[in-house]
């Protein structure tokens, strides 16, 4: 009684936590679902958000990219109009008075000045300077408007610059140049200038509320116009994430950084009229994350107030539910102390939980369980401990000794040991028992032992030790370990059993079967002069043929002697009847290969797959691949579990070219089919090939059984019929 006190004493845990906490555990994980669904909610909503101002973007990517293209055509038919005028007809030496006024008034229209350029990219007409001031001394261009008229002149169609600016090219402008071209030829160009503050006010629409702003990119990624603070960026060339993100397409978006260094969420769109210039339009990334506040705080906010409750829930919970649990606690004492009296005057304080009832019930009936348990357990251990005394006396009525080692393998004490060897328990402690084996027996018994013990295995290990009177004695060492409650190894505790009568047993065995065997030997000699004896048409070939059949089955018979009759390796079986023909090997090189695992045959299928063997070699000696110098013959095994099957492959090579298969079968044919079909029940599929036969033997383990062979995982085909 007092070791369970002082077990429920250890069992205690040092920090005990009140029953509200679970319960306020519970509350949470209840309330996951629901903020998980709001949270999911929430985010789906400002994606949606997300993806309308993106939507509304570039919707007004679209239509400010065709006001800009509309205004362009309207300059661009301006300046071709006017490249049409009669008045230069005659080129530069033209009624210039007439096309300067058509000019001027074009000009007003437009809200942009006109020039006239010769093939020389001087000014020979300005619509914003008098007639007379570049008739006079005609002004050249500045390097970058010169280059923009340069390509008019030389396509001999109309072009639109990208922002010339720069202290050589005076105020930033972007040129409309349309070419004067008569009978083929470029006499001048017609250029108009627009200002960049045009095209800003173009792009400061109604449309583009709050923070959004829009702005115009040349093919040169430099930023023309802006529909606010256009004075101050114009002419700056746009970020170079920007210029990444317009590569190779045609529109998109996406969040960036504006020249201020602002973050934005943008859209873009090429405009198709004019190539590589771009319309872009942003919105402030803070003003659309602004309206993200709103519901998450909700949702933050509504959290938490669900969590609060949740916590007030579980005190309140936890108060009603641990004043029954008190009760229960005086009756679990009650029945640890073993106080019957007390416990049932703790059942008369029933909960009104019917739960709890039913555990105050079933406390009470533990108590009377715990006792009759205890008083089981005491005569359990009683009977226990009578039943070791029992094993024990029949552990030593059937052993020469008994052993104790510990966990490490070293021998503590054999009872029986010294008896039988005359050692001292202090000699046989550790390994000091190995002195008395025999010196053939002593390193490798020692070295399964300890093989044993690492690997805690099983120990079963059989050698010769000397008695006390010098004889030797064949004796069989067997243990196993020990195991705590924990599977903690203890020790290890075995016996050694007398075995010299099997061993005697055994080799009285081995004579018997060399006795058999020489015995079937003379049978077999006298069949072999018998059939010498018999007249046919060829007798001598008869008779070859006839006993080297029977010498097969004698190489078989003897084998199988050998092995004492438990049958015999599938490769041996092969080397034997392989032997008369050529050296065998199991390597590249050699006329006979042998591939295959390890598989003993019992003793029912050793002499009909000899026979087969047999008569395959003898064809291929004669027809087939040896009968040539370079001829090869591999034979190759597997076991198939999955099929049930033994399959054996027999490739030859390098023999006579075959035509087919051959007009008649043979005598040795016959002994094959018969022998597959009638005592092994296989089969057998044959291909004559160019290169050489190639057969498939089929053995179904319908018939046979795969079973364990050894203690290294070998297989034995066991005949069942």
């Amino acid at each position: 009684m007092r070791g369970r006190q002082g077990l429920g004493k250890l069992l205690r845990p040092k920090h005990p936590r009140g029953l509200w906490l679970p319960l306020l555990v519970l509350a949470l994980v209840a309330l996951v679902p629901a903020l998980s669904v709001g949270a999911a909610g929430a985010w789906l909503a400002l994606a949606s958000y997300d993806r309308a101002l993106q939507d509304r973007l570039q919707d007004t990517t679209r239509a400010l990219g065709l006001a800009v293209e509309r205004e362009m055509e309207r300059h661009r038919g301006v300046v071709a109009s006017l490249a049409a005028s009669p008045a230069l007809d005659a080129g530069l030496e033209g009624d210039l008075a007439f096309f300067n006024s058509h000019a001027r008034r074009a000009a007003e229209a437009v809200g942009a000045s006109i020039a006239l350029i010769g093939p020389d990219l001087r000014i020979r007409l300005d619509t914003g300077n008098p007639l007379g001031a570049t008739l006079l001394a005609p002004p050249a261009l500045a390097p970058s408007a010169a280059a923009a008229a340069r390509m008019a002149l030389d396509a001999g169609r109309p072009a639109v610059s990208a922002l010339l600016a720069g202290p050589a090219s005076g105020p930033p402008t972007v040129m409309v140049n349309s070419p004067v071209v008569r009978d083929g030829q470029v006499l001048a160009v017609v250029s108009g200038r627009i200002e960049p503050a045009s095209l800003s006010r173009l792009l400061a629409t109604p449309d583009l509320t709050g923070e959004t702003f829009a702005a115009l990119i040349d093919s040169r990624h430099i930023l023309v116009a802006r529909s606010r603070a256009a004075e101050r960026l114009s002419g700056a060339a746009i970020p170079a994430t920007l210029v990444q993100a317009m590569q190779h397409r045609s529109m998109g978006g996406g969040e960036g950084r504006t020249l201020e260094g602002e973050e934005v969420l943008y859209a873009f769109r090429t405009i198709a009229g004019l190539p590589g210039w771009n319309i872009v339009v942003a919105a402030p990334l803070a003003a659309s994350r602004a309206t993200w506040n709103r519901p998450l705080m909700a949702l933050a906010f509504g959290g938490l107030a669900a969590a609060l409750l949740a916590m007030l829930a579980a005190r309140q919970l936890g108060r009603r539910v641990l004043s029954p649990v008190a009760v229960l606690q005086r009756q679990a004492e009650a029945v640890a102390q073993g106080r019957d009296l007390a416990l049932l005057a703790a059942v008369a304080e029933t909960s009104d939980v019917k739960e709890f009832a039913a555990l105050q019930r079933a406390l009470a009936a533990a108590a009377v369980t715990l006792r009759r348990q205890m008083e089981a357990e005491r005569r359990a251990v009683e009977a226990l401990r009578a039943s070791e005394r029992r094993c024990r006396a029949l552990a030593e009525a059937g052993a020469v000794a008994l052993w104790q080692a510990d966990a490490a393998g070293n021998v503590l004490e054999s009872r029986g040991w010294e008896l039988l060897t005359g050692q001292t328990r202090e000699q046989l402690q550790g390994t000091g028992w190995t002195a008395a084996l025999h010196p053939e027996d002593a390193v490798p018994v020692l070295t399964g032992w300890r093989a044993a013990f690492a690997g805690r295995r099983p120990v079963d290990v059989q050698f010769r030790v000397r008695r006390r009177d010098g004889a030797w004695l064949w004796v069989r060492s067997r243990g196993v370990p020990v195991l705590g409650p924990e599977g903690r190894l203890l020790e290890w505790a075995g016996v050694v059993e007398d075995t010299d009568a099997q061993r005697r047993a055994a080799e009285l065995q081995r004579l018997l079967a060399r006795e058999v065997d020489h015995r079937a030997r003379n049978v077999l000699s006298v069949v072999q002069s018998v059939v010498r004896l018999t007249r046919t048409e060829e007798p001598r070939a008869f008779v070859a043929a006839v006993e080297a059949r029977i010498a097969a089955l004698a190489r078989a018979h003897a084998l199988l002697a050998q092995e004492g009759w438990t049958g015999a390796e599938l490769r041996a079986i092969a080397e034997r009847e392989f032997a008369p023909y050529a050296t065998v090997r199991c390597h590249a090189g050699s006329s006979i290969r042998l591939e295959g695992p390890p598989v003993p045959l019992a003793a029912a299928v050793v002499q009909p797959l000899a026979m087969v063997l047999h008569e395959l070699a003898t064809n291929a000696a004669k027809y087939g691949a040896l009968s040539r110098p370079d001829g090869t013959l591999t034979l190759r095994w597997t076991i198939d579990p999955e099929a049930d099957r033994l399959v054996l492959d027999w490739l030859e090579g390098g023999g006579p070219v075959l035509q087919g298969p051959p007009g008649r079968s043979g005598f040795g044919s016959r002994v094959i089919e018969t022998s597959l079909r009638s005592q092994l029940r296989g089969q057998l599929e044959r291909r004559w090939e160019s290169a050489g036969l190639a057969c498939r033997i089929t053995l179904p383990l319908g018939r046979t059984v795969l079973a364990e062979a050894g203690q290294q995982g070998r297989r034995m085909l066991v005949a069942t019929g």
